[in-house]
């Protein structure tokens, strides 16, 4: 959406408006890496992609739905900073869960990866599909908007969001639910 054209923004407050998005990220991060520890990745993960669906599919109510102009702002910021509320969710328990897949694999064939290359793959990795996911939204995010509409772009990323906690909370495990592996074990 061109938040600029939706709200009169200029190019600036618009990128001041998604600091909203990356502020609550910035902050959130620690709290959702103590749950983590605290409570295992598949409850956070699950709990993060379950409250993406009503911020994503909330953002259809500013930009189609909302009658008064003075709620649009309001409801698309806020709705954008529960938004990265939920990125800092989704985010740390994925790299909980490669770190604990990987450092199984090193125990179990420590030859395999090399002294000290079986992290750096991982990050590598996941950066490389990181980032091609961050490529691949914006063409199919067009093509979404441009073809059906800003509400169905939002309400199919928030049906997105119902498959990905469905997926965490079936293949990802809590913290109980395996073995620890102390770091100092790890080579």
């Amino acid at each position: 959406m061109e938040a600029g054209a939706q709200f009169g923004l200029s190019p600036g407050a618009v990128g001041a408006t998604f600091l909203g998005l990356a502020i609550p990220v910035l902050l959130f991060v620690h709290v959702a890496g103590w749950a983590v520890d605290r409570y295992g990745p598949r409850r956070i993960a699950t709990i993060g992609y379950g409250c993406f669906v009503p911020a994503l599919a909330g953002m259809v109510i500013p930009t189609c739905l909302c009658t008064s102009s003075s709620c649009h702002f309001p409801l698309f910021f806020g709705f954008l900073v529960l938004q990265g509320i939920c990125v800092a969710l989704v985010s740390t328990p994925g790299v909980v869960k490669a770190k604990r897949v990987v450092e199984k694999a090193v125990l179990a064939s420590p030859e395999r990866f090399g002294p000290r290359g079986a992290m750096g793959q991982m990050f590598g990795l996941n950066t490389l599909v990181s980032s091609s996911g961050l490529l691949v939204r914006n063409y199919w995010g067009a093509s979404l908007r441009t073809t059906f509409g800003y509400w169905f772009l939002s309400l199919s990323l928030a049906a997105l969001c119902v498959v990905g906690a469905v997926l965490a909370w079936a293949f990802f495990s809590d913290a109980k639910d395996e073995k620890t592996v102390h770091p100092s074990s790890v080579v």
